[in-house]
């Protein structure tokens, strides 16, 4: 059994439901970000194309696959940050 067992838990939606969300688990201090598991595989997928590509020595074709990456995951941490600021929290990093 884990410590979470015999209690009970609540989870509030922070933003609007999209593609991901952020929520705040009661058992966290910090809120989280929800993604769809298609979204993840996606991603998955995107990093095994990037490593099949390094390997076959087009390192120009990974830089840019990594760099539309990195784009679109500072777009997910940017609106994590701002949904976060609009309810006083502060960030944990």
């Amino acid at each position: 059994m884990s410590e979470h067992d015999d209690k009970a838990f609540s989870v509030s939606l922070l933003s609007h439901p999209t593609v991901h969300g952020v929520v705040q688990l009661s058992w966290r201090k910090y809120p989280s970000i929800t993604i769809q598991g298609d979204t993840l595989d996606i991603i998955l997928h995107s990093l095994e194309r990037v490593k099949d590509t390094i390997q076959e020595g087009d390192y120009i074709e990974a830089i840019d696959s990594l760099e539309l990456m990195i784009d679109d995951l500072k777009s997910l941490q940017e609106s994590y940050e701002s949904v976060i600021k609009a309810h006083g929290i502060n960030r944990s990093y």
